[in-house]
Protein backbone atom coordinates (compact mmCIF):
# COMPACT_ATOMS: atom_id res chain seq x y z
CA UNK A 1 0.00 0.00 0.00
CA UNK A 2 1.39 3.40 -0.89
CA UNK A 3 0.50 7.04 -0.44
CA UNK A 4 1.86 10.41 -1.51
CA UNK A 5 2.48 13.73 0.22
CA UNK A 6 2.78 17.24 -1.18
CA UNK A 7 6.17 18.70 -0.18
CA UNK A 8 5.11 22.33 0.13
CA UNK A 9 4.49 22.13 3.88
CA UNK A 10 7.86 20.67 4.87
CA UNK A 11 8.71 18.49 7.85
CA UNK A 12 5.65 18.77 10.13
CA UNK A 13 3.22 18.67 7.22
CA UNK A 14 4.84 15.51 5.85
CA UNK A 15 4.51 13.72 9.20
CA UNK A 16 0.92 14.90 9.70
CA UNK A 17 -0.05 13.81 6.17
CA UNK A 18 1.49 10.39 6.81
CA UNK A 19 -0.54 9.92 9.99
CA UNK A 20 -3.70 11.06 8.18
CA UNK A 21 -3.05 8.55 5.38
CA UNK A 22 -2.60 5.70 7.84
CA UNK A 23 -5.79 6.68 9.63
CA UNK A 24 -7.83 6.89 6.39
CA UNK A 25 -6.46 3.55 5.23
CA UNK A 26 -6.81 1.86 8.61
CA UNK A 27 -3.19 0.67 8.56
CA UNK A 28 -0.22 0.59 10.94
CA UNK A 29 2.40 1.16 8.23
CA UNK A 30 2.79 1.81 4.51
CA UNK A 31 4.83 -0.15 2.01
CA UNK A 32 5.78 3.01 0.13
CA UNK A 33 5.49 6.73 0.90
CA UNK A 34 6.27 9.17 -1.91
CA UNK A 35 6.81 12.92 -2.13
CA UNK A 36 4.36 13.76 -4.91
CA UNK A 37 6.33 16.39 -6.83
CA UNK A 38 9.34 18.67 -6.32
CA UNK A 39 7.31 21.74 -5.26
CA UNK A 40 7.93 24.07 -2.38
CA UNK A 41 11.57 24.87 -3.14
CA UNK A 42 14.80 23.22 -2.00
CA UNK A 43 14.38 23.82 1.74
CA UNK A 44 10.84 22.42 1.92
CA UNK A 45 11.92 19.43 -0.17
CA UNK A 46 14.79 18.76 2.24
CA UNK A 47 12.50 19.13 5.27
CA UNK A 48 10.05 16.68 3.72
CA UNK A 49 12.85 14.21 2.96
CA UNK A 50 14.10 14.44 6.56
CA UNK A 51 10.60 13.47 7.73
CA UNK A 52 10.54 10.60 5.22
CA UNK A 53 13.83 9.25 6.57
CA UNK A 54 12.50 9.43 10.13
CA UNK A 55 9.41 7.44 9.14
CA UNK A 56 11.66 4.85 7.51
CA UNK A 57 13.92 4.62 10.57
CA UNK A 58 10.87 4.17 12.80
CA UNK A 59 9.71 1.32 10.51
CA UNK A 60 6.42 3.08 9.84
CA UNK A 61 7.12 2.78 6.12
CA UNK A 62 9.12 0.13 4.26
CA UNK A 63 10.33 2.30 1.38
CA UNK A 64 10.44 6.02 0.61
CA UNK A 65 10.52 7.76 -2.71
CA UNK A 66 9.76 10.72 -4.88
CA UNK A 67 7.58 11.39 -7.87
CA UNK A 68 8.23 13.59 -10.88
CA UNK A 69 11.71 14.49 -9.64
CA UNK A 70 14.34 15.44 -12.19
CA UNK A 71 18.08 14.85 -11.79
CA UNK A 72 18.68 18.14 -9.95
CA UNK A 73 15.96 17.39 -7.39
CA UNK A 74 17.33 13.93 -6.63
CA UNK A 75 20.84 15.35 -6.52
CA UNK A 76 19.73 17.71 -3.70
CA UNK A 77 18.95 14.63 -1.60
CA UNK A 78 22.16 12.85 -2.57
CA UNK A 79 24.28 15.91 -1.79
CA UNK A 80 22.81 16.54 1.67
CA UNK A 81 25.31 15.02 4.15
CA UNK A 82 22.69 14.60 6.89
CA UNK A 83 20.57 12.27 4.74
CA UNK A 84 21.22 8.55 4.93
CA UNK A 85 19.11 7.30 2.03
CA UNK A 86 18.63 7.99 -1.63
CA UNK A 87 15.02 7.68 -2.75
CA UNK A 88 14.10 4.05 -3.26
CA UNK A 89 11.70 5.03 -6.07
CA UNK A 90 11.27 7.87 -8.55
CA UNK A 91 7.78 7.59 -10.00
CA UNK A 92 7.25 9.44 -13.29
CA UNK A 93 5.04 9.13 -16.33
CA UNK A 94 6.68 6.46 -18.44
CA UNK A 95 5.57 4.61 -21.53
CA UNK A 96 6.83 4.09 -25.09
CA UNK A 97 6.05 7.71 -26.01
CA UNK A 98 7.58 9.22 -22.84
CA UNK A 99 10.92 7.57 -22.08
CA UNK A 100 13.01 9.82 -19.77
CA UNK A 101 16.20 8.08 -20.92
CA UNK A 102 18.68 10.42 -19.21
CA UNK A 103 16.65 10.52 -15.99
CA UNK A 104 16.31 6.72 -15.96
CA UNK A 105 20.08 6.37 -16.44
CA UNK A 106 20.73 8.84 -13.62
CA UNK A 107 18.35 6.98 -11.31
CA UNK A 108 19.91 3.63 -12.16
CA UNK A 109 23.43 4.95 -11.53
CA UNK A 110 22.31 6.20 -8.11
CA UNK A 111 20.36 3.16 -6.96
CA UNK A 112 16.90 4.70 -7.48
CA UNK A 113 14.29 2.33 -8.97
CA UNK A 114 12.30 4.01 -11.74
CA UNK A 115 8.56 3.41 -11.50
CA UNK A 116 6.42 4.40 -14.47
CA UNK A 117 2.91 5.64 -14.01
CA UNK A 118 0.44 5.93 -16.88
CA UNK A 119 2.00 2.87 -18.54
CA UNK A 120 -0.67 2.91 -21.24
CA UNK A 121 -0.13 6.59 -22.12
CA UNK A 122 -2.49 8.47 -19.83
CA UNK A 123 -6.21 9.12 -19.68
CA UNK A 124 -8.11 6.65 -21.82
CA UNK A 125 -5.02 4.46 -22.41
CA UNK A 126 -4.20 5.81 -25.91
CA UNK A 127 -1.24 3.45 -26.37
CA UNK A 128 -3.60 0.51 -26.48
CA UNK A 129 -4.96 1.99 -29.73
CA UNK A 130 -1.56 2.93 -31.21
CA UNK A 131 -1.10 1.49 -34.73
CA UNK A 132 2.41 0.16 -34.12
CA UNK A 133 1.46 -1.49 -30.85
CA UNK A 134 -1.71 -2.90 -32.43
CA UNK A 135 0.42 -4.38 -35.25
CA UNK A 136 2.79 -5.95 -32.73
CA UNK A 137 -0.15 -7.38 -30.79
CA UNK A 138 -1.64 -8.84 -33.96
CA UNK A 139 1.69 -10.33 -35.05
CA UNK A 140 2.15 -12.13 -31.72
CA UNK A 141 -1.50 -12.90 -30.94
CA UNK A 142 -1.03 -11.03 -27.67
CA UNK A 143 -3.02 -8.05 -26.40
CA UNK A 144 -1.75 -4.49 -26.82
CA UNK A 145 -1.67 -4.23 -23.01
CA UNK A 146 0.62 -7.24 -22.75
CA UNK A 147 2.89 -5.79 -25.45
CA UNK A 148 3.28 -2.45 -23.63
CA UNK A 149 3.73 -4.06 -20.23
CA UNK A 150 6.25 -6.61 -21.48
CA UNK A 151 8.32 -3.88 -23.10
CA UNK A 152 8.37 -1.96 -19.83
CA UNK A 153 9.31 -4.98 -17.74
CA UNK A 154 12.10 -5.93 -20.16
CA UNK A 155 13.82 -2.57 -19.63
CA UNK A 156 13.54 -3.02 -15.85
CA UNK A 157 11.07 -0.41 -14.81
CA UNK A 158 7.99 -0.96 -12.76
CA UNK A 159 4.73 -0.11 -14.52
CA UNK A 160 2.27 1.43 -12.10
CA UNK A 161 -1.37 1.89 -13.09
CA UNK A 162 -3.16 4.87 -11.59
CA UNK A 163 -6.29 4.05 -9.67
CA UNK A 164 -8.15 5.33 -6.68
CA UNK A 165 -10.25 2.21 -6.40
CA UNK A 166 -10.34 -1.36 -7.58
CA UNK A 167 -11.80 -0.44 -10.92
CA UNK A 168 -12.27 -2.74 -13.88
CA UNK A 169 -9.24 -1.20 -15.62
CA UNK A 170 -7.05 -1.83 -12.59
CA UNK A 171 -8.20 -5.45 -12.36
CA UNK A 172 -7.44 -5.81 -16.08
CA UNK A 173 -3.92 -4.43 -15.53
CA UNK A 174 -3.30 -6.89 -12.69
CA UNK A 175 -4.46 -9.76 -14.92
CA UNK A 176 -2.02 -8.56 -17.61
CA UNK A 177 0.86 -8.57 -15.11
CA UNK A 178 -0.09 -11.98 -13.78
CA UNK A 179 -0.05 -13.27 -17.35
CA UNK A 180 3.72 -12.75 -17.44
CA UNK A 181 4.24 -15.81 -15.29
CA UNK A 182 4.99 -17.67 -18.50
CA UNK A 183 8.60 -16.80 -19.23
CA UNK A 184 8.45 -17.49 -22.95
CA UNK A 185 6.52 -14.31 -23.82
CA UNK A 186 8.59 -11.74 -25.72
CA UNK A 187 7.22 -8.50 -27.13
CA UNK A 188 7.22 -8.03 -30.86
CA UNK A 189 9.56 -5.28 -32.02
CA UNK A 190 8.02 -2.95 -34.59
Amino acid sequence: MSSKVYPTGGYDSTLAAFDASLSRLGLDYLDLYIIHWPGGGPEKRKESWRAMEELLAAKRVRAIGVSNYLQQHIQEILDEPSFEHAPHINQCELHPQCQWQELRAFCSANGVQFMGYMPFGGQGAPLLRDRGIAAAAKATAESAGRQVTAAQLLVHFVPCPHTKQHSASYRKFVRILLGFQSLNFKPYRV
